[in-house]
């Protein structure tokens, strides 16, 4: 069987990857990388993606390109980058400035948006709509929430009967998650100004784990 692991920028995928490399089951792996899309993998094959809801994923986004992808990468910023970074310390800093009274200010928040790749890229656009998604269920075997992620992993796994030494990593580097020193921290005003520019984005998160849950009750 041959199944294609998504991989969408802060939802887990270096530990998927990671896990997925160990296996020794008769699945016939693809991992791709950031820039493969839902559209991109043929019918009939196989599917597996993670999913994070989009305000944890646009901390979690911030974050890591604030230091660098360090400690597993070490790529410079931008200058749009570099500019963007020096203005807004925080992830709360950049949300509240969304959708400022001032001017000045939310222009530079809509630059800094897009000047990181993880932030410009919504979860459409590894997706697309609902209706898209629908479209390739029979494909989608495992939606692998950040929520529960170790919970989701092993259903999965089981699934799919994978073997034994696929196993997530205990090494935060290799699985390349963030240092606990990481500031989430969200004001109300930032959680209501997230809510807004990430509307489509949480409807269509709220529809994966819609269908996640049914394909639990279904196994």
């Amino acid at each position: 069987m041959r199944v294609h692991l998504l991989h969408i920028p802060k939802t887990g995928g270096n530990a998927l990857k990671a896990a997925l490399k160990r296996d020794e089951s008769q699945c016939e792996w693809v991992l791709h990388g950031h820039g493969t899309v839902l559209d991109d993998v043929p019918m009939g094959e196989g599917i597996v993606l993670g999913i994070r809801h989009p305000i944890s994923r646009f901390a979690s986004a911030f974050n890591s390109r604030k230091r660098k992808g360090r400690p597993r990468n070490n790529i410079e910023w931008t200058p749009a980058q570099r500019i963007g970074f020096q203005r807004f310390a925080s992830p709360n800093d950049l949300a509240e400035a969304l959708y400022s009274d001032d001017v000045a200010d939310q222009k530079f928040a809509h630059a800094h948006m897009k000047a990181v790749p993880h932030l410009a890229r919504n979860l459409g656009f590894w997706l697309g709509t609902a209706k898209a998604v629908e479209a390739r269920r029979p494909d989608i075997l495992a939606i692998i929430a950040q929520e529960n992620f170790a919970s989701d992993f092993e259903r999965m796994r089981q699934r799919l009967k994978l073997s034994d030494s696929c196993r997530l990593p205990d090494n935060d580097v290799e699985a390349h998650r963030a240092p606990n020193r990481s500031d989430t921290a969200l004001t109300d005003l930032a959680i209501a100004n997230l809510t807004r520019w990430y509307e489509a984005d949480i409807s269509l998160y709220e529809f994966l784990r819609d269908l996640s849950k049914q394909q639990q009750l279904e196994a």
